[in-house]
């Protein structure tokens, strides 16, 4: 099934039809493929199959970078395109972060530089309790981009220490360094 119909997947139909021209059309004789998937991503595959086999799909800003990614990766069309506009109709200052968090854990590159861009664009409006979503790693990007825009240095001053008592488990003295001399 994955590999007919509308919601079909293209990486499925390319193994199958390879095993074909291979002469490994019976069950026990084809090869095995093993695909590499981020964690995240993989805690989804559920829900792709839910889509592919139903027609059933519950997005929110939590699963839908992992769809996008798995959609990607298995070459299924519409689900891409149906996830990408979810995605452009839900992503704002309110949920930028959770976008940003999940796009780093799939390693969605494209994703992330938009979530980025709006972060960065859009940074003094991000709620405070959202701010923390952010991994230290790619939060330390944010406040050191030249596109930062943050109205005065005191905001920008309150919106890192707001982040670095939600994280203090995860700032070390490197961490905390840069966060506090980075150039603006």
């Amino acid at each position: 099934v994955v590999s007919f119909g509308q919601r079909r997947s293209g990486f499925f139909v390319r193994i199958f039809e390879q095993n074909l021209r291979d002469g490994r059309s019976k069950l026990g004789k084809g090869g095995v493929t093993e695909i590499a998937l981020p964690k995240r991503a993989a805690q989804n595959i559920p829900m792709l199959l839910d889509f592919v086999y139903e027609d059933k799909l519950d997005l929110d800003a939590d699963s839908a970078p992992a769809m996008r990614y798995l959609a990607n990766q298995f070459d299924v069309r519409d689900l891409y395109s149906l996830v990408s506009s979810f995605i452009q109709g839900d992503l704002s200052e309110q949920t930028v972060t959770r976008y940003i968090a999940e796009a780093e854990a799939v390693k969605d590159k494209e994703l992330l530089t938009i979530g980025m861009q709006i972060a960065t664009a859009k940074f003094h409006l991000i709620p405070d309790e959202a701010l923390v979503q952010i991994p230290p790693h790619v939060f330390q990007q944010l406040i050191s981009s030249p596109q930062m825009n943050c109205p005065t240095p005191e905001r920008l001053s309150q919106r890192v220490a707001i982040y670095a008592r939600g994280r203090s488990d995860e700032i070390n003295d490197e961490v905390f360094y840069f966060m506090t001399h980075a150039q603006i």
